[in-house]
């Protein structure tokens, strides 16, 4: 997974919107991330809590913010459940005779004696629970809050790389079938070749390093955009192979003219100094930003991975609804522009 990220999914995604102050395109920050990293950049990047804890804690404590930070408590809501169940289950039949027993009786001492010691310590167990999983759910917001960000934000981005042709998610949308009766990518699929090389990286970390602080579901999905991805990286490397001229020397120098020169093109566009070790990405980045260059072949073949890629993600990004809100998703994205304008200036 880690040969097809580079510079473009270096850093984060949504502090560069604002480069040199004022370019705010998807193109724009494409190109800043590859000028500050022009060789090809490796997956082993760690995750980072990429906001200032200052601007988190003030902007983040909204109340519908607040009332998710409470909700880590209850999150695995299942033992919690189990535990409430088997409470009211030794509990309910001792009230029971709690009721229909006299006061003095020795069966209701006992019954008593049980509903004390029981409910007693069913909170014990339920406090306890809370505290674990809050703990857990803290330390996951913590850890993944890279993969949680750019997951929740998916649509945002989507909307963003639209370039004003924003189409939403469709789930009865079969854009492969569509695709073999018309030849057309949807302009929805155009907006998830954009964010491959973004989206891809991190959900592949936190597969990597933060399973522990995924749940089973989550997993799945994020094993099936891992997959879309590779499979996408994999459609590149045979574009690579299909314009060598000889496959005796290293690929750059063996590639056929017009393919090695509209590489070239694009490289110096987004500024990246385009070498052997890097030819995968730059290839694949190339590939997914001109869709409608490729043989009806490949793009048949990329329709499909794209499709699979979008569908998981959107059942990703539906399982972040009751996740704590990051920072930049609080405030309209016009805004966060001119507080960014407003931190450049100030420097």
């Amino acid at each position: 997974m880690g040969n097809f990220s580079h510079g473009f999914a270096a850093r984060n995604f949504a502090h560069l919107y604002a480069v040199s102050g004022r370019q705010h395109s998807i193109d724009a920050v494409a190109r800043m991330q590859r000028k500050n990293n022009k060789e090809k950049y490796k997956m082993g990047y760690r995750y980072h809590n990429y906001t200032d804890t200052a601007e988190l804690e003030d902007i983040g404590m909204t109340p519908a913010n607040f009332l998710r930070y409470a909700m880590m408590a209850f999150r695995p809501a299942e033992t919690l459940l189990i535990c409430t169940v088997l409470t009211l289950l030794v509990a309910i039949p001792c009230v029971l005779i709690l009721i229909n027993s006299e006061s003095s009786s020795t069966r209701y001492a006992i019954a008593m004696a049980i509903v004390t010691g029981v409910i007693a310590s069913g909170l014990v167990s339920l406090t306890l629970e809370m505290c674990n999983n809050y703990r857990h759910n803290r330390k996951r917001f913590v850890v993944l809050n890279y993969y949680l960000h750019v997951v929740s934000s998916y649509e945002e981005y989507i909307n963003c790389s639209s370039h004003g042709k924003y189409e939403k998610y469709n789930k009865d949308a079969c854009y492969y079938l569509s695709f073999q009766k018309t030849g057309e990518i949807s302009n929805r699929l155009h907006a998830v070749a954009e964010l491959v090389l973004i989206v891809a990286p991190p959900v592949d970390e936190a597969l990597e390093k933060g399973s522990e602080y995924l749940a089973v579901k989550e997993m799945q999905y994020a094993t099936r955009v891992k997959d879309a991805a590779e499979d996408i990286l994999e459609i590149a490397k045979n574009q690579i192979f299909e314009h060598m001229k000889n496959h005796n020397y290293s690929f750059f120098d063996c590639l056929e003219e017009k393919y090695r020169d509209k590489l070239v093109a694009y490289s110096d566009h987004v500024e990246i100094r385009m070498t052997d070790k890097n030819l995968e990405s730059v290839v694949c980045d190339y590939m997914l930003n001109n869709l409608d260059e490729q043989t009806r072949d490949v793009k048949a073949k990329l329709v499909a991975k794209l499709s699979n890629f979008d569908y998981a993600m959107h059942e990703l990004q539906k399982m972040m609804r009751l996740e704590p809100v990051m920072y930049e998703n609080l405030i309209p994205m016009e805004e966060k522009f001119k507080m960014d304008d407003a931190k450049l200036n100030s420097k």
